[in-house]
């Protein structure tokens, strides 16, 4: 599934910004290294560029936008991001067996 919600997600941003920059947290890059090759223009955040969990969380806080995984983590840093013109992705479902819509407004909820 994921690849697949990535894919979705990226395009709805690609069509509302040009030439956006993806910048990839997540606490097991190797798989993110292997499966989203296909994403053009991204870097990925390891401890060369972040100091722990709360570096990532503040990082995550500072980007333009937001596509997040069913994680809280994920979920708080689009929260806490202030830019009031952000688009935020989050997954429609949070979890197969949870019916609990997590998203705020404007945010975009997406088939995982």
């Amino acid at each position: 599934h994921g690849v697949k919600y990535v894919k979705k997600a990226i395009k709805i941003i690609e069509s509302k910004i040009s030439y956006p920059n993806y910048f990839i947290f997540s606490d097991d890059l190797n798989w993110c290294k292997s499966n989203l090759s296909f994403i053009e223009k991204k870097q990925f955040i390891d401890s060369k560029i972040s100091d722990g969990p709360i570096d990532d969380l503040y990082l995550m806080s500072k980007c333009k936008n937001n596509i997040i995984s069913n994680s809280t983590f994920s979920w708080w840093g689009a929260f806490l991001n202030r830019n009031k013109q952000k688009i935020v992705i989050i997954p429609k479902e949070w979890k197969s067996d949870q019916k609990v819509d997590l998203a705020m407004d404007k945010w975009i909820r997406l088939e995982y």
